[in-house]
């Protein structure tokens, strides 16, 4: 979602003040809540909090909604204004393009205890050279729920995975593809309630914008989450493409456990073939000042493996599918009190299979608009960042916001797989960027925000002795509701 909270150039967006301060508090009272899924919005965090709204800033800000019965509805207008030629990531795809640009989105939401709907039309504006618009819309969602189990349809920004900067598999980089799924969130009966509390998402959608491979395919998203204490959390995810314009269908059961994942002996490329995506992480918080009083409020570090595409390997006569262009993402953050600081590290470097791309069907692979859908980094990368924010007391009236960060990113640029042999360009591309973001409460009626980003590159599209430095600004209002996109 196009939040106007975002930073201009390659950094995670600067968060809903709201929900990053239930989320702290999620991690620093150890709530019994999940933190990977991707789902913490304002009013989410409400939910999971439930009796321990003791939490500073937890609740939302009532003006910000309207009732009607036991539905809530909140209408939120926010404009973001930038000039600069850096192309941020993130943002949902939106690469704010021309010297001078801005957004306008307006959210509507309407939400209940057993239902939320969210509409969020966005139009986007570039000038210098020339003039671009584009209008679309950030969130067409429905969910409903009943007890623990949720069904969801439509089109929204999703993270899946601990890291605060980038994710392997879904992440806010590209424009979000349109799902339909079913959650199924709660403890086991019995004995088996002592194991912890599980989530299991299951669906399915469709890769609709313009590819270079296959037009439409279709995209299975799995993940798993469990937590077996409160501050412990393990999750696996899987995405797949399949099917699309001119494509046969694929056989359901290698939909569901691709067990020969490659096809073989199909010069004419008829049969039907899928690629895959595969990740597991763990996250491991230690809310050190509610368990010893210690003046640091959490220490948290986070890991994610994962794979692009899949081989098909044997124990006996049982087979069983591989991960192959192996990437893995570390990170880790500290709060005390006001100040958080965050580090995160990625590698998406292979020796030989490639990351993201190279399926002989889907050679595009997990993008949209030629973004990534995962990590930001993209194929054969690999990404360093760093990032010291001071946030106020934790309380949801704090006036003012500040945070520095940079990263580093270098990329690999690969021009064939051959057999056992890589060819690549001589010279890597090298990104150094680095920014500050600033953010003021308006009293009682939102946040405004203000943020430079610089950025310096050597090996420019990866040609020997071209550099480049670019920079961008941005100001942006959003005011104060519940229920917009966040991620912690």
């Amino acid at each position: 979602m196009l939040g106007l909270l975002a930073l201009p150039a390659a950094a995670e967006p600067w968060l809903d003040p709201i929900a990053t301060i239930g989320a702290d508090c999620v991690r620093a009272r150890a709530v019994d809540a999940f933190v990977g899924d991707g789902r913490w919005e304002a009013d989410e965090a409400r939910r999971k909090l439930g009796a321990r709204e003791a939490c500073a800033g937890s609740r939302p800000a009532e003006h910000a909604t309207a009732s009607v019965g036991a539905v809530r509805f909140a209408v939120t207008p926010s404009v973001r204004l930038s000039g600069g030629d850096a192309v941020p990531d993130g943002l949902g795809g939106d690469e704010e393009p021309g010297l001078v640009a801005g957004a306008l989105a307006v959210e509507a939401v309407a939400d209940a205890a057993w239902f939320t709907v969210r509409v969020e039309p966005v139009v986007t504006a570039g000038a210098v050279p020339g003039a671009v618009a584009d209008a679309r819309f950030a969130a067409l969602w429905g969910e409903l729920r009943w007890k623990g189990l949720t069904l969801n349809v439509g089109t929204r920004d999703r993270w899946i995975g601990p890291g605060r900067h980038g994710a392997l598999a879904l992440s806010d980089n590209a424009q979000p593809p349109w799902l339909g799924a079913g959650v199924v969130e709660g403890r086991l009966p019995g004995w088996f309630h002592r194991l912890g509390r599980f989530r299991v998402e299951a669906g399915a959608g469709l890769l609709g914008e313009p590819r270079d491979d296959v037009a439409a395919p279709g995209l299975l998203l799995m993940d798993f989450r469990w937590l077996p204490v409160p501050f412990i959390e393990i999750g696996a995810t899987r995405l797949s493409i399949f099917g699309g314009e001119g494509r046969p269908g694929v056989d359901i059961g290698q939909l569901l456990v691709p067990t020969e994942p490659h096809v073989y002996d199909d010069p004419d490329q008829s049969l039907p073939d899928q690629n895959e995506l595969a990740v597991l992480d763990v996250r491991v918080t230690l809310p050190l000042g509610e368990w010893a009083g210690l003046p640091v409020d959490y220490v948290e570090g986070w890991w994610q493996y994962g794979g692009e595409d899949v081989i098909g390997r044997k124990v006996g006569p049982i087979p069983y599918p591989s991960l192959a262009g192996v990437g893995n993402l570390y990170g880790g953050a500290v709060k005390a009190g006001p100040v958080v600081v965050t580090g995160e590290y990625s590698a998406l470097l292979d020796d030989y299979f490639r990351w993201y791309v190279g399926h002989r069907i889907y050679h595009d692979g997990f993008t949209q608009n030629s973004r990534f859908m995962g990590h930001f980094g993209g194929t054969d990368s690999e990404t360093l960042f760093g990032s010291v924010a001071w946030e106020g007391a934790a309380d949801a009236r704090v006036p003012l916001r500040v945070r520095g960060w940079a990263d580093w990113t270098r990329r690999v640029g690969v021009i064939e797989a051959l057999n056992d042999k890589l060819f690549t360009f001589m010279v890597d591309e090298e990104r150094v960027r680095g920014g500050l973001d600033a953010g003021w409460r308006l009293g009682d009626t939102g946040w405004i925000s203000l943020g430079y980003g610089y950025e310096h590159v050597t090996g420019d599209d990866f040609v020997a002795g071209a550099t480049a430095d670019h920079h961008r600004v941005y100001v942006g209002l959003t005011p104060e509701t519940i229920g917009r996109r966040t991620r912690p």
